[in-house]
């Protein structure tokens, strides 16, 4: 077992009740794959802790890993509710929103307002946040817009030696051109 985890599990079996404990193992599960453990420990942090924004924000990510889409979104809107500037639970939220493979749950103009929030906030230059908006765009029937978002995202990650991104921004850039918007495919 991981060296961080037996230390933080130490930690919370000393002091249950310590949220930041829960909090740090959860984060550390999450990170180690964990899933269901990280779930655990994020609910217990906001037991004690329920104005904290990153664990509403992380629990939403442990829940799109296990592909619980609505409690990833209601999670990301707490997370917003108590941080509207938290760039992690606006970006990822912007994300399901724009690509859902459920159409019930996508909204393309609330996208857009969360990605441009996420966009501005780092300075329009990081290509995920940048992609998500490009994304976002598409949804919302602003095919233009997503095009040249998502290219400028391609010039920003193609010297950062990510062939991933580079590959899958340059196919996004081909539906956005054919007037199509980018969605998940159904798990």
């Amino acid at each position: 077992m991981d060296g961080a985890i037996i230390q933080y599990m130490a930690c919370v079996a000393l002091l249950p009740n310590q949220a930041e404990a829960q909090y740090n193992l959860a984060s550390v599960l999450l990170r180690k794959g964990r899933t269901d453990e990280a779930i655990d420990h994020y609910r217990k942090t906001l037991e004690l802790h329920p104005e904290n924004a990153d664990a509403h924000a992380n629990l939403g990510s442990a829940f799109l890993a296990k592909n619980r889409i609505q409690d990833a979104i209601a999670q990301y809107r707490d997370a917003l509710a108590i941080a509207p500037e938290n760039v992690a639970a606006q970006s990822n939220l912007a994300w399901l929103l724009a690509t859902s493979a459920d159409a019930s749950l996508r909204n393309g103009p609330e996208a857009v307002l969360l990605a441009e929030e996420a966009s501005h906030h780092t300075g329009a230059n990081r290509p995920v946040i940048l992609r998500i908006l490009a994304a976002a765009y598409a949804e919302a029937g602003r095919f233009a817009a997503a095009t040249e978002t998502a290219q400028q995202a391609l010039q920003l990650s193609d010297g950062q030696d990510n062939t991933v991104l580079v590959e899958t921004l340059r196919k996004e850039i081909a539906l956005y051109q054919s007037g199509l918007p980018f969605h998940k495919q159904p798990r």
